[in-house]
């Protein structure tokens, strides 16, 4: 079986399905997200760069608090439509908001996470050190759910020093933290995460995955991320997903 280990929602997802068929992938992890670059007018980089732009007002906090909010949970339902499409096709990971208390982010993980079904938290795109530091009611409401990973983006403009801060929280709380698209920051992110038990690291390319990976409990290849030579599949660390071959 051949999961891929990052898609996020396509629309519609008869397409999205017929792309997996295409690709010879039978399973996926998929994540919500805002912008949706297949509705483009064209495949021009100006159509696709517009339809990018409310993703760019996220990231950068144009949006109020309010509309974030509302949002994330029009991403969910988006999500949970797609999921009910195709259930035997698609793993949900499902998005936390940043900056609640712990109660709040408590009943945000029972109500939106767990209430869905989904098999994981994320992802998370932390902007700064401030950012991956309010991760830590995330990881406190996970006490109660071990089994869910938290999916977090460590590329640009994550730095090392939030990667640390990352690598902190994770032996604090022992929750299994994925760590996507070190760049070039996977031979220290691969150093940090190899000395917390409970962190995965999830290659860019095959060939850091064939290589880098085997130290690690676990790792998941995505075959959209891997543009060249074949396909590597890995265990997966969580009991929710079955074993690729």
């Amino acid at each position: 079986m051949i999961v891929d280990s990052h898609q996020h929602v396509m629309l519609p997802t008869s397409m999205q399905v017929k792309k997996m068929d295409d690709a010879g992938v039978d399973k996926a992890i998929l994540f919500t997200t805002t912008p949706h670059v297949e509705r483009a007018e064209s495949a021009t980089l100006a159509a696709i760069g517009a339809e990018m732009q409310v993703l760019y007002q996220l990231l950068s906090g144009s949006y109020s608090p309010e509309t974030r909010i509302s949002k994330m949970k029009d991403t969910i339902l988006e999500l949970n439509q797609a999921i009910q499409a195709a259930p035997d096709r698609f793993y949900g990971f499902g998005p936390v908001p940043l900056g609640f208390s712990e109660q709040a982010t408590a009943d945000w993980v029972s109500e939106y996470i767990v209430g869905n079904s989904f098999k994981g938290i994320g992802e998370f795109t932390p902007g700064s050190e401030t950012q991956i530091e309010q991760l830590e009611p995330v990881f406190k409401a996970l006490e109660d759910y071990h089994s869910l990973p938290i999916w977090v983006h460590t590329f640009n403009p994550v730095t090392l020093d939030g990667i640390k801060i990352l690598m902190e929280l994770c032996r604090k709380n022992a929750c299994s933290v994925l760590m996507h698209r070190l760049g070039s920051r996977s031979y220290a992110g691969n150093l940090l995460s190899s000395s917390a038990p409970h962190t995965l690291s999830q290659k860019w390319s095959w060939a850091a995955t064939s290589k880098g990976c085997c130290k690690f409990k676990a790792c998941l290849n995505s075959g959209v991320q891997s543009p060249a030579g074949k396909r590597q599949s890995f265990r997966p660390a969580w009991p929710h997903v079955p074993a690729t071959a």
